[in-house]
């Protein structure tokens, strides 16, 4: 409470605003900035001194409703607009570079949501959580596969390579270990595939109240192949072996550290730490991650239901 009292004295003294509002989706680039959704100002922040920028959206500008992010190798920003039902791409200042997602007359995607790149193939991955699909494009926007339900029509120039997966209401992803981990939320379930698309193995979570609501759950792969899932229900984040295998959880409610309030989005960075968007506590939290949570594990870690 002294603490938010101090914030607020601060920005009534000095005209400053609060940073963040609600962090949502949170992505690092090379240089070890970090990049926010900010859900209630349709916002991201780029946050690394000293160039930190905030890339505005909202009604009347280029980025409407800002959700999944990711940047690539040469730590350009991707913003998958929901609302607009493009890809947008902004240069590492904050410039306006381009659009992926227009084919003539017609969009490719819905609502694209989550979105991950793998850098080192320059590949990138779209949800496009309303019709149950994932795609898979060159960072310019050509597509390469579409993974997901099969569908009568093709839009646009034909896919190469379609693959079919079970996907119901599939709202977030993340890169780690050389795969590519999928949450399936209507069916509780996380999808982990190899980087072509290719399933590897699936295992079911804790059910996801609504599977409709794109922002209930967040998503994080370690260096180790650990998979971290938040839900914003029970502000816990739960952690499991690729195998499916629960290996512990930490958190609750509260605003202490280690504590959450409806945690968001989640990121790994290259030094295996842990970004979490505590989104009603308006903060981020980060964690440095253990490289062997099996025998943490074994000695003494315990999971929770």
């Amino acid at each position: 409470m002294l603490a938010a009292l101090r914030d607020n004295i601060v920005t009534f003294a000095y005209g400053h605003e609060r940073i963040l509002m609600a962090p949502h989706h949170v992505a690092v680039d090379s240089r070890g900035r970090v990049l926010i959704v900010d859900r209630d100002i349709r916002a991201v922040h780029v946050l690394g001194a000293p160039d930190s920028f905030r890339i505005a959206g909202g009604p009347h500008r280029r980025l409407l409703r800002p959700n999944g992010i990711a940047v690539d190798a040469d730590d350009n920003i991707y913003i998958a607009d929901s609302e607009r039902g493009l890809v947008l791409v902004y240069a590492p200042d904050g410039k306006f570079l381009r659009y992926i997602g227009k084919r003539e007359n017609e969009g490719l995607f819905h609502s694209p949501t989550a979105i991950a790149i793998d850098r080192n193939t320059g590949r990138l991955f779209v949800l496009d959580t309303p019709r149950h699909v994932l795609f898979v494009l060159t960072l310019e926007g050509n597509i390469l596969k579409r993974i997901g339900r099969p569908r009568p029509h093709a839009i646009g120039r034909a896919v190469n390579e379609t693959i079919p997966m079970d996907l119901d209401y599939p709202t977030e992803m993340a890169i780690g270990n050389n795969e590519l981990v999928v949450v399936d939320s209507a069916n509780s379930r996380i999808h982990v595939m190899d980087l072509q698309g290719h399933p590897v193995s699936q295992f079911m979570i804790r059910a996801i109240p609504d599977p409709t609501i794109t922002d209930n759950v967040g998503l994080g792969v370690d260096l180790t192949g650990n998979i971290y899932v938040s839900n914003t229900t029970d502000s816990h984040v739960r952690i499991y072996g690729r195998d499916g295998n629960l290996l512990g959880s930490f958190g609750g409610n509260g605003t202490e550290i280690g504590e959450f309030n409806s945690p968001a989005g989640l990121c790994v960075d290259g030094r295996n730490r842990l970004y979490i968007g505590d989104t009603n506590n308006s903060r981020v939290q980060v964690f440095q991650l253990s490289e062997n949570l099996e025998a943490e594990r074994n000695a003494g870690l315990r999971p929770r239901e």
